[in-house]
């Protein structure tokens, strides 16, 4: 019982078919090729009958056409394709020959066919001759005179290459192949030429007259073509084949669905393919040299040796020429591998790998003593030059399928496949211009350097800064820097602080969607709310200023994360633009004690101890996969805090009876309004670490504009969640008598059997979006503030594990957390200072810089962003002193409530953060406009994307 019935050409297009039933899915019969010729990749035999997802494929083939028959049941295999094969007798009875051109000429009568043989799925009438009376329509019928006579391949010649009696005792043929790099690198490091040279080589020992099939990987386009594809393939030029390949003879086809050479070669040794390849391309070894020239009678070389490939690959025989004055003599060298020879007939000298491995980066040093009387051009501008041979590598991505060998004897031969790639005819790099002086050796070097290393096996990865002409060993606790770094040394930045590469730019518009819900779902946003009609505050009026606190705050959070996602820089990095280089610090540290402290608190609530194991492994974890755990935490959340507002709200008797109002009584007057302004500030404030910290995360945004969709989603969240906890909260009173304001207590009056087992479950929840939490909105702001105060030894990991000792430990936040009030206070009391931070940092790109930064210069601290010699904007300074000054006796009175202040300066405080963003703001754009610094206005943003991809990892080879 067939479902479908088709006859399907070459290619897999099916050029006829009928559909008998209909639980199979017409698109079922695309599948059917690529599953046949994957099964012939691996050189096992494609079965008549297979099966694939549920659906059974039987099928026979003939000529140039596939007959195909599909169906979900357990039919008998030997009757359909017995069938299949009436089919082709009676289709040959009517058209002579069966071909897709005959096919296509008679869709008409193969239609009527299918009817009459088949009837819902069943075989019916077989016999050609009876159905030659139902069915006498006239047919097309193909001339076959003309295939019936060919001529031997001896008359035409078609095989000259080959000659017939060749035998080998053992058959084998060798496939090279081989890529040449031909690149030309001026001195400013701009790729000005890059090219590849391949070839397909072969070597063929094999008896008889055999057919070699070859199959290419799909990354393979002809540039004539003419496809289109969103993959990432190779497009050659000047594709030329041996005559073995001419499309003129019938011993050569090439198939373009699925990369296919079928020939027949010559005996010996061949070149069957050459192609060209011009694109821009990561250059694979990478060597720069700066020259030094000492009170002229000396001369040193600073040779940089870095290899740009896979660490998997290692390259053979790699020789770096380095070109030195023609009346250098007395040559001293110091490498820490290799060895490195003079030839004076050459003027040069070379540095000798026997194998480099990928991802490695050494440096040598030259000496040479030069006469004293010479003419004035002494340093010589010839490039460096470099010799290498990668195997088992290929820059394009070229790659062999499979190599059969067919032959009628049936002999059984062995391929052999390798990969290649070498330098070509000009692979050049031009030599720095001569740098600054370099006197002391041992300072060079350091005391205790040895250079008597043999092999790679004795050398550690060592430590050089591009753009310097110092070597340095890393020490035993010092991290790893990128070596597209900007800085001048590891004492400035590390991987962790330079901006992120395009292979950790992962993070979606969906991403930030799910962020946003988890990152709502918190104990401090739940207990914010509580905290609210704890107060006093009607719990509809809690709702409106969580609303409008957080919606305010939006603003700051979305313009702030859109400078890190176009510029893919952390915070520590970004407010230097604004601050200053070292007066940045002051921004790193305000953040990074408000950081540490909510990072406690979170931990506090979150069951402390457990927590904190709990925790600690997730701190390694790279912020680029974190979001998955953000995903699972917006559903445990979700349901966790659904289930206590659930429960809470059911024992209540719901929120018809007017039991969620609260036993609290409302303020009224002035005391309602400043209540009210008061909360919606505690809103801002427990936001406003992250509001200045956003570009910590946003610079792995995929695009400039993914995370644009925070306006909308962070304030939703919020409101929502923090509404669930305030109705909980008022609804507790009917409950329990008292209003609490912590979830946790409530899953301590789950006292019941199966109450028990609830609060465990959701204990456990709450536990983990704790985690989650503290991670994304404390522990990553403030890992990154450590790594800005000692780059050179602190990592992301190293900084965020310090935060968590000091604020889960050292702290005690479990202070902080023992009154509803002592909340309140801390998360509004520092708004005086983050605000203004916030207001220069986001004021300054958007609107006195006009978006446009070097990103570059933010790693120099003698760059353009250093301002002065105390390398502080003293505009950002007075704004910050000024927007914050008003609410500092409030603050002192907030944290000691016996210092005695005027009402107003209370009301300052409770108006913290808009007050104080909105006065550092006002008047940091107004003295930027009076009193602008011209040398830190460009008139184009400088990102230094070009350098950040050369030395990307994962970024593609061409």
């Amino acid at each position: 019982m067939a479902s479908i019935v088709a006859l399907i050409d070459q290619k897999g297009r099916p050029l006829i078919q009928r559909a008998y039933r209909d639980d199979i899915p017409p698109a079922a019969l695309e599948r059917f090729l690529p599953i046949v010729l994957e099964r012939e990749e691996e050189g096992s035999y494609v079965d008549p009958c297979f099966t694939d997802n549920g659906i059974s494929y039987l099928h026979i083939r003939r000529s140039n056409v596939f007959l195909v028959a599909l169906t979900k049941r357990n039919v008998n295999a030997a009757e359909i394709l017995c069938y299949l094969s009436k089919l082709v007798e009676v289709l040959t009875e009517y058209f002579s020959e069966l071909e897709e051109e005959s096919v296509r000429d008679n869709f008409v009568i193969i239609y009527e066919l299918f009817d009459e043989m088949m009837d819902f799925g069943f075989p019916q009438a077989t016999d050609g001759r009876i159905l030659k009376e139902y069915i006498t329509q006239e047919s097309y019928k193909m001339d076959t005179t003309k295939s019936l006579i060919r001529p031997s391949m001896t008359i035409t010649n078609a095989v000259s290459w080959r000659s017939e009696g060749v035998t080998y005792r053992k058959n084998e043929v060798f496939l090279d192949v081989v890529e040449s790099v031909n690149l030309m690198v001026n001195a400013t490091g701009k790729v000005v030429r890059s090219e590849i040279q391949g070839a397909i080589k072969m070597r063929c020992f094999l008896s008889g007259m055999p057919e070699l099939r070859l199959g290419l990987n799909d990354k393979v386009m002809l540039e004539t073509s003419g496809k289109s594809t969103r993959k990432k393939v190779v497009e050659m030029e000047d594709v030329k084949f041996h005559q073995v390949s001419s499309t003129s003879t019938p011993s050569f086809t090439t198939l373009p669905w699925h990369r296919t050479i079928s020939f027949i070669p010559p005996d010996g040794e061949f070149d069957l393919m050459t192609y060209r390849i011009s694109a821009e391309f990561k250059p694979l070894v990478w060597a720069e040299a700066t020259v030094e020239e000492h009170s002229g009678s000396r001369l040193s070389y600073v040779v940089k040796v870095r290899s740009q490939y896979k660490r998997r690959s290692t390259a053979n025989g790699l020789e770096v020429t380095i070109p030195v004055s023609d009346d250098a003599s007395t040559p001293k060298f110091k490498a820490p591998v290799g060895t490195v020879t003079y030839h004076p007939e050459k003027s040069a000298f070379v540095w000798k790998f026997k194998q480099l491995g990928g991802g490695k980066d050494y440096t040598m040093r030259a000496d040479f003593s030069l006469p004293s009387v010479r003419g004035e051009e002494v340093i010589k501008r010839i490039p460096i030059t470099i010799k290498f041979e990668i195997p088992y590598f290929t820059v394009s991505g070229v790659q062999v399928r499979y190599l059969k060998v067919i032959e009628k004897s049936g002999y059984k031969a062995l391929p052999w496949v390798r990969y290649i790639t070498q330098n070509g005819d000009d692979y050049s790099l031009k030599t720095n211009q001569p740098g600054s002086k370099v006197t002391n050796e041992d300072d060079y070097w350091g005391s205790s350097y040895s250079h008597t290393m043999d092999s790679f096996d004795d050398v550690k990865e060592e430590g050089f800064r591009p753009g310097t002409s110092t070597y340095q060993r890393r020490g035993r606790f010092e991290v790893a820097s990128n070596p597209s770094s900007f800085a001048p040394s590891s004492a400035w930045s590390n991987k962790d602080l330079d901006p992120a590469p395009p292979k950790d730019r992962v993070w979606s518009t969906g991403d930030y969607v799910v962020y946003w819900w988890s990152d709502a779902l918190a104990l401090a946003t739940w207990e914010l709310g509580s905290s609210m009609v704890a107060g006093g505050l009607d719990w509809r009026l809690a709702i409106v200023a969580v609303g409008m606190g957080q919606f305010i705050t939006s603003f700051v959070i979305t313009a702030n994360g859109a400078i890190g996602a176009r510029l893919h820089i952390p915070f520590p990095v970004l407010v230097r633009a604004s601050f200053g280089f070292y007066w940045s610090y002051f921004a790193i540290v305000s953040r990074l004690v408000v950081g540490i402290f909510w990072l406690g608190i979170t931990a506090t609530s979150g069951g402390h101890f457990i927590y904190f194991l709990i925790q600690f492994p997730l701190l390694l974890m790279p912020w680029t996969k974190i979001k998955h755990v953000f995903a699972l935490k917006s559903v445990v959340g979700l349901v966790v805090m659904l289930a206590i507002f659930g429960n809470t709200v059911y024992r209540a008797g719901g929120i018809a009876t007017g039991t969620l109002i609260g036993s609290a009584t409302p303020p009224t007057g002035s005391a309602k309004v400043w209540l009210f302004f008061g909360s919606m500030t505690s809103v801002m404030g427990g936001y406003s670490t992250f509001a200045v910290s956003v570009s910590d995360f946003s610079r792995y945004s995929r695009h400039r504009n993914t995370q644009w969709v925070s306006w909308i989603t962070s304030p939703l969240s919020m409101t929502f969640i923090a509404s669930l906890g305030i109705m909980t909260a008022a609804s507790t009173t009917a409950v329990y008598g008292e209003v609490m304001w912590n979830p946790t207590h409530i899953l301590d009056r789950w006292t019941s059997p199966g109450g028990r087992a609830a609060a465990a479950f959701c204990a456990i929840g709450l536990i983990f979006v704790q985690v989650g939490i503290n991670i994304a909105a404390n522990s990553i702001a403030a890992g990154n503030d450590f790594v800005s105060m000692a780059p050179k030894y602190i990592n992301l990991a190293r900084g965020q594990m310090l935060a968590a000792f000091i604020g889960c430990w050292v702290l005690c936040p479990w202070i902080v957390l023992a009154r509803a009030s002592s909340f309140l206070t801390f998360v509004s009391q520092y708004t005086i200072v983050l605000g203004p931070i916030a207001a220069v940092v986001v004021l300054d790109y958007w609107i006195v810089k006009k978006q446009k930064l070097n990103v570059p210069e933010l790693y120099k601290p003698d760059g353009m962003y250093r301002y002065n010699k105390w390398g502080a904007n003293w505009r950002a300074v007075v704004a910050v002193l000024v927007g914050s000054g008003p609410g500092w006796p409030g603050f002192i009175h907030a944290i000691n409530p016996n210092i005695y202040v005027t009402t107003g300066a209370e009301h300052i405080i409770q108006l913290g953060y808009l007050y104080s963003f909105s006065l550092a703001g006002a008047l940091y754009v107004g003295l930027s406009l009076l009193f602008p610094d011209p040398s830190v206005l460009i008139s184009e943003e400088v990102t230094g994307e070009d350098t950040i991809a050369l030395f990307d990892d994962d970024k593609p080879s061409i």
